[in-house]
């Protein structure tokens, strides 16, 4: 790796595409709502016993930098059936996590209040972090094009973190 340090963000400045752009844009915003969620699932995935669990929190974070990465780069913005497909069966895998989850347990009837234990809250804190994320990145979407299935990946991400903490706190 090179130095760490570049001096050209010094400035508040950051490239992006060969121009510099002020950190405070939204495009470094959603970067950086993508970068804490990438963090906080580290923080859950020290959390969890279960090895199938850690794989799978691992298997999203290199999603997060696949999606920061197409957000970055101009050819990978340019529609990609493959791209399309693959976030498709992401999604759909989600999906079928949350029914068994669901399944599993009673169904909701009240609000669940984070802090039964530890990685429940976890959990919790990083269904937020998704959802800001996810606000961000539907602002820049309504200025910028964002693939679709981007957005309905981060929202049922969302989702899918709302089950797990559910799950922690009825396993707790």
């Amino acid at each position: 790796m090179s130095a760490i340090y570049t001096r050209r963000g010094d400035a508040g400045t950051i490239n992006y595409r060969g121009q510099n752009i002020s950190k405070a844009s939204l495009f470094s915003k959603v970067l950086g709502c993508i970068d804490e969620l990438n963090v906080m699932i580290g923080w859950v995935k020290t959390g969890c016993s279960k090895e199938n669990t850690k794989k799978r929190l691992r298997q999203i974070q290199s999603t997060l930098f696949d999606i920061a990465a197409r957000l970055t780069c101009e050819k990978a913005k340019r529609e990609n059936p493959s791209f399309s497909s693959d976030f498709q069966l992401k999604i759909k895998a989600m999906e079928d996590e949350i029914d068994l989850i669901n399944e599993a347990h009673e169904p909701l009837k009240h609000f669940l209040y984070p802090g039964k234990d530890d990685l429940s809250v976890r959990w919790h804190m990083a269904r937020v972090v998704c959802r800001h994320a996810e606000r961000r990145l539907v602002e820049f979407s309504q200025q910028h094009k964002v693939s679709p299935v981007i957005l309905a990946y981060m929202n049922r991400l969302s989702d899918w973190f709302f089950m797990k903490a559910y799950e922690a706190e009825k396993e707790a």
